[in-house]
C-alpha cells in the first residue's frame, strides 16, 4: 500500500523547494542618514535663556517710550484718561461708575422706548408709500414682456385665409 501511495505522488517545483531548507537568510535595514546634534551645555543654555528675557525686556520698555511719546502729545484731559488706563493695563482697579438718581434713570429709559416706538412706525409708513406707489405707477416693461411671452410672436400670426391659398 504504501508504494501505491508514492506512486501516486506527482513531484512539484514547490514540492522539490520545500524539502531543500534556505542556507542563509540576511535580514536588511536601511535607516536615513541623520545629522548628529551637537549637546549644548549649561552655560549655553543659560546665555540663549537670558537673550530672549532681554529682547522681551527690551520689547516692554521700546513700547513704553513709544507709548509715552505719543502721550505727550495729548491735552490734560486726554492724558489724564491715557494714565488711567495704564494704570488699568498695569493692574490697577478701574475707577467706580458715577451713581446716577433712579428717577433721571427712568425718565431716560422711557424717552428711548418713545423714540425706538416713533423710528419703528416712521419705517412702517415709509415701507407702505413705496409699496403705494409701486402700484398705482404703471409698469414700464409690461410691453416688453408681452413682447417675450411667446417666441414666435415676433415673426407674427399666420392667417387662416393665407394658409389655404
Amino acid at each position: 500500500m504504501m508504494d501505491d501511495h508514492c506512486l501516486d505522488f506527482v513531484p512539484t517545483k514547490s514540492s522539490l523547494m520545500r524539502r531543500v531548507k534556505p542556507t542563509h537568510f540576511e535580514a536588511v535595514v536601511y535607516k536615513g542618514y541623520k545629522k548628529k546634534t551637537k549637546e549644548k551645555t549649561n552655560t549655553e543654555i543659560e546665555n540663549t535663556k537670558s537673550k530672549k528675557i532681554m529682547t522681551d525686556v527690551d520689547m516692554k520698555k521700546a513700547r513704553f517710550e513709544v507709548y509715552k511719546l505719543s502721550k505727550s502729545n495729548l491735552d490734560f484731559t486726554n492724558k489724564h484718561k491715557s494714565n488711567l488706563e495704564l494704570a488699568i493695563q498695569l493692574g490697577a482697579t478701574p475707577p467706580k461708575r458715577k451713581g446716577i438718581n433712579y428717577k433721571e434713570l427712568k425718565k431716560e429709559r422711557v424717552q428711548q422706548k418713545t423714540s425706538e416706538k416713533e423710528g419703528k412706525f416712521l419705517k412702517m409708513i415709509q415701507r407702505n408709500t413705496k409699496n403705494i406707489k409701486r402700484k398705482t405707477l404703471p409698469a414700464k416693461n409690461s410691453n416688453f414682456k408681452k413682447k417675450r411671452e411667446g417666441i414666435l410672436d415676433i415673426y407674427g400670426k399666420v392667417k387662416k385665409t393665407a394658409m389655404k391659398s
